[in-house]
């Protein structure tokens, strides 16, 4: 299956906001999406959608597993283009941690732990700028 990274995921959800509001609203409230978008160059709104398709394709995922994967992503394409939004997502839905999925997209397991680490920090401090 081909990756569409965050900005496909984003695309892909502009197309599918009616359906997702009818079939499976958001879980969380808009303010707990603003302070990482701002950080993805994105909205609030778009984030929460993007998130809501996601647990169309996963229902067990967290809002703190979308937005940290979604924050691996920004923090390490450049160096690894294998690390997508999508990427993580699909490992989570598969029942891989995190870190398992970072290792199997090319990380050292040092470098997925750290990775993953700092991520969480952001998405806390993000979420507290809302």
């Amino acid at each position: 299956m081909r990756s569409l990274g965050l900005a496909g995921i984003l695309l892909l959800t502009l197309s599918t906001v009616g359906m997702a509001q009818r079939n499976h609203p958001p879980r969380g409230d808009l303010k707990n999406f603003v302070g990482v978008a701002k950080h993805l160059d994105t909205t609030g709104e778009a984030l929460q959608q993007a998130y809501a398709t996601a647990l169309q394709a996963n229902p067990q995922l967290s809002r703190g597993q979308f937005l940290k994967a979604c924050v691996l992503e920004r923090n390490l394409k450049a160096k690894k283009p294998a690390v997508t939004t999508q990427a993580i997502l699909d490992g989570l839905a598969s029942g891989k941690t995190v870190d398992q999925t970072l290792e199997s997209l090319g990380l050292t397991g040092s470098e997925a732990q750290a990775a993953d680490s700092a991520a969480q920090s952001q998405v806390t401090l993000y979420a507290q700028e809302a």
